[in-house]
């Protein structure tokens, strides 16, 4: 009797880069205002509740080899200095180049999706096209947890596979959305099926005294959305869309994103990592129909 096959644990890439930059302000964050954390650093963060601390918890359950790179945090401030980016970069490239040349199965990060330095509107973006250009990374599956004030770029969405987002406001389930998208990751790892994500961007924008989550009105349009879903799809909606998010963007307004792994038409067009997101082409308005008269004849 042969003995069983032993199932090869997957490797995974683990790094984060977090900062909720506020551009209205003066002056700017320096590197060191960043607490970077490294290899044995980063595992120790099992178990404290964090996104970081989801991600773990799904690799031990999943049983991944479990790359940790850099993770690089500072609380919210103002505009970052380039120094931060060229330095994650740096560092990140060192430590994922000899796993990537022998072969990595995904890729978890963990972001903001707000992050602006002098140079980069899109910092997260950025990365991740730096990322998907280094050699063995170009179809490796990227997955990983954002924060709900994230400014999620098209950019950013058509070159990843499952991110998914804090839903709450305060951020009661970060630590819940952290581990939403590392099981998204391990699924899409394990059934070898790529999803396809789905950026749109309606001409809608809250303000800030409206996003909190505990109270209407996005108390009411969170309790909403599954029942709406639920309708719209069946009970086959959760394999078919497995999340759509609503983003506010400062400048653009809000956006919406979602993955499809079953309708491959649905697939945008990636934009090259140095294609301005602004010199898109405009979308043609329909225009408005005049409202009915309701006044009764006399």
């Amino acid at each position: 009797m042969s003995a069983p096959l032993k199932r090869t644990p997957k490797r995974v890439l683990l790094a984060g880069l977090f900062h909720e930059t506020h551009t209205f302000l003066d002056g700017s964050s320096a590197l060191d205002e960043f607490e970077a954390r490294r290899g044995g650093e980063i595992l120790a963060a099992r178990g404290d509740g964090s996104p970081l601390a989801g991600v773990l918890e799904v690799a031990g359950r999943a049983g991944w080899d479990v790359v940790p790179c850099l993770d690089m945090r500072a609380t919210p401030s103002a505009t970052v200095d380039d120094a931060v980016v060229e330095f994650f970069w740096s560092r990140f490239q060192g430590a994922s180049a000899p796993h990537l040349r022998s072969g990595v199965d995904g890729i978890a990060l963990v972001l903001h999706g707000a992050m602006v330095t002098a140079s980069f509107r899109d910092v997260e973006g950025e990365i991740i096209a730096r990322i998907r250009n280094l050699p063995g990374a170009e179809t490796v599956p990227i997955c990983g947890v954002l924060d709900l004030h994230g400014n999620i770029s098209e950019r950013m969405s058509v070159m990843t596979q499952g991110f998914v987002a804090y839903r709450c406001n305060p951020h009661t389930d970060a630590h819940a959305a952290a581990v939403s998208g590392a099981e998204l990751l391990d699924h899409i790892m394990a059934s070898g099926r790529t999803p396809t994500t789905v950026w749109e961007h309606p001409p809608v924008i809250w303000p800030p005294t409206g996003t909190g989550t505990s109270d209407d009105p996005m108390r009411a349009v969170e309790a909403m959305a599954p029942r709406n879903r639920r309708e719209r799809a069946g009970h086959r909606g959760r394999q078919r869309l497995r999340r759509i998010f609503f983003r506010r963007h400062a400048r653009h307004g809000c956006q919406l994103f979602g993955r499809d792994v079953r309708r491959p038409e649905c697939r945008a067009r990636a934009p090259s990592p140095t294609e301005p997101l602004d010199r898109r082409e405009p979308r043609t308005r329909q225009p408005r129909r005049p409202a009915p008269d309701r006044r009764r004849a006399e």
